[in-house]
C-alpha cells in the first residue's frame, strides 16, 4: 500500500461568543427538515421526534441533501483508514490494549488502498461546496441523529432497514455526512414516547455554531429538548 500523507487543517479564525445570542432564538433563521429516503432508513422512531421539534419552530420545508450516501461512504473510508494508520504501530506491539471489538476495524481500516483514501478526499472536496450551495437558502437543517432511540449499554447490534446490523459502525449513518467536512451541530435528546430519547442533529453552515445553539435552547426553552426524563427512573 502507497504511504498516506496526512494534511493538517486548522482555522485561523477568532473565538466568537454565543452566550449572549442564545435568547435570540430562530425567528430571523431560515430553517428546514432534511427529508431525504437516506434518514428513512432507520426505525420509525427515529424520525418522529424531528417531525416534532419541527412543529414546535413552525418548520415545513423541507430539503433534500446532495449525495448523502456518498458522503457516509466518503466519511467512512476516510475514519477507517486515518484510524487504522494512526494506531497500526500500538497494534503491532500491543494489540492486548485495545478493544478486540476495533483491533479488527483498524486492522481493516490499514489495509484500505491509498487510492480509495485520495478518491474520498476529493470527493469531501465536492460534498463540502454543494453543503455550502445549499446553505445559500437554508440556514439550519434538522434531521434525525440516530437511525434508532438510544441503545443500551454493550449492545451489540441495531436494526436498519429491517437488517440487524453491528451497533458501533452503525449508530453514526446519519452524523458522518456532515461531521466529516466540518460542519456545526447540535444535537439535542427528544422524548416523544417511551423512555428512551431519539437523538435530533440541528445542522448549519460553516462557522455559525451561534446559529444552531440558538434553535437548540429554543427547543430547550420549549420543553421539547431535555436531558432527562422523569418516566425513565420509573421504568428502570
Amino acid at each position: 500500500m502507497e504511504k498516506i500523507r496526512w494534511i493538517h487543517f486548522c482555522s485561523n479564525r477568532p473565538r466568537e461568543s454565543t452566550v449572549s445570542a442564545l435568547a435570540k432564538g430562530s425567528g430571523d433563521l431560515r430553517l428546514a427538515i432534511a427529508d431525504d429516503s437516506y434518514f428513512h432508513q432507520g426505525s420509525d422512531e427515529a424520525f418522529k421526534p424531528v417531525l416534532q421539534a419541527a412543529r414546535a419552530l413552525g418548520v415545513s420545508r423541507t430539503v433534500r441533501i446532495p449525495d448523502v450516501e456518498k458522503a457516509r461512504a466518503a466519511a467512512y473510508i476516510i475514519t477507517a483508514c486515518e484510524g487504522g494508520h494512526f494506531h497500526l504501530p500500538d497494534l503491532r506491539t500491543r494489540p492486548q490494549d485495545f478493544d478486540p471489538v476495533v483491533v479488527e476495524r483498524f486492522i481493516a481500516g490499514s489495509l484500505l488502498p491509498a487510492s480509495w483514501y485520495e478518491h474520498a478526499q476529493r470527493f469531501r472536496t465536492v460534498f463540502r461546496d454543494r453543503m455550502r450551495e445549499l446553505f445559500r437558502t437554508t440556514d439550519i437543517i434538522l434531521a434525525p441523529a440516530t437511525p434508532c432511540p438510544a441503545i443500551r449499554i454493550g449492545q451489540a447490534t441495531i436494526q436498519i432497514a429491517g437488517k440487524d446490523l453491528p451497533s458501533r459502525p452503525n449508530i453514526g449513518i446519519f452524523t458522518q455526512p456532515f461531521s466529516f467536512i466540518g460542519l456545526p451541530i447540535v444535537t439535542v435528546p427528544v422524548f416523544e414516547q417511551g423512555t428512551l430519547p431519539v437523538a435530533v442533529q440541528l445542522i448549519g453552515p460553516a462557522y455559525k455554531e451561534e446559529w444552531v445553539l440558538r434553535v437548540a435552547e429554543q427547543l430547550s426553552r420549549m420543553g421539547i429538548a431535555r436531558a432527562h426524563n422523569p418516566a425513565l427512573k420509573k421504568a428502570v
